[in-house]
Order: C-alpha cells, then sequence, then structure tokens
C-alpha cells in the first residue's frame, strides 16, 4: 500500500513538472513596429522560439507600406504567407512569386537579435493593379519591431 502511495506522488509530481517543462520549449513573441521614414505604417509579425532560441519568423504584415504607382504615390497592406526559418546567425529571408500577371512578388529578409525580442530587416514589393493605379512598387524599405 505504501508503495502506491508514492508511486502516486512521483507520477503527479512528473505529470506537473512536464507542462511547464514542455512550454519552455516553445514560445511565441508578437512583435509590431513601422517601415522607417513612415510613421502611419505598422509592421506586425511572430517570432517562435525553441528551447529559448529564435526558430522561425511567422504572420508578417505591414500596413500603410509607402509604394510608388503608375498612377502616382500610395499605401499598400500586405501579408507574407510563409513562414521563414532563422538561421543560426538570427538571419532569414524569403520570396513569395505571384503566378498570375505581370510583376507580382514579395521579397522579405531580416535578423532576430536579443533572443527573439527584436526583429529588423528590408522588404520589397511588386503588385500589379488595374488602371489607374496600376504597378506598384516598394523597393528595399527598412522596417523594425519590438515586443511588447
Amino acid at each position: 500500500m505504501r508503495s502506491r502511495k508514492l508511486l502516486a506522488v512521483v507520477v503527479a509530481s512528473a505529470l506537473g513538472l512536464a507542462i511547464p517543462v514542455a512550454s519552455a520549449f516553445a514560445a511565441s513573441i508578437s512583435q509590431t513596429g513601422t517601415v522607417t521614414g513612415a510613421a502611419e505604417s505598422v509592421v506586425t509579425l511572430k517570432v517562435v522560439t525553441k528551447g529559448g532560441k529564435p526558430a522561425k519568423v511567422t504572420s508578417f504584415s505591414v500596413q500603410n507600406l509607402p509604394v510608388h504607382c503608375d498612377g502616382g504615390a500610395g499605401q499598400l497592406n500586405a501579408s507574407f504567407a510563409k513562414s521563414l526559418t532563422v538561421a543560426k546567425d538570427g538571419s532569414f529571408s524569403g520570396e513569395i512569386v505571384q503566378s498570375s500577371g505581370p510583376g507580382g512578388f514579395f521579397k522579405l529578409s531580416g535578423k532576430v537579435t536579443n533572443g527573439g525580442k527584436k526583429v529588423s530587416g528590408k522588404l520589397s514589393l511588386d503588385k500589379s493593379f488595374s488602371p489607374p493605379q496600376g504597378e506598384c512598387k516598394a523597393n528595399n524599405k527598412k522596417w523594425s519591431t519590438r515586443s511588447g
């Protein structure tokens, strides 16, 4: 009887520790920032960490991105639909190419620092619309985000 109680205490303790240990291996850090020189812009993303180290950048989006269009200056909202793997040095990059119509790409690169609490980088975007906007571009726009 005593051995069953001891076993129950050991199992309960092990289960109690399993949840905090598992959650220490993966976390998601939400961040917000802006495009350099564009105070109205909003950049959001998440850094997924594993074992306390940045592993992926996900859910990247930008609102009010300044662009130059055939029809004049404007602003675009865009989301990067891929998760990007973070290298050991903190860098990441990726590109999405639009398969239909002229133009159409979204390039994203950057670096994760401070354990995933700060991210900065560059983006380029090319998107085609019907007239009068036409083709809209943003080339090598710098951006930065931080948590909290």
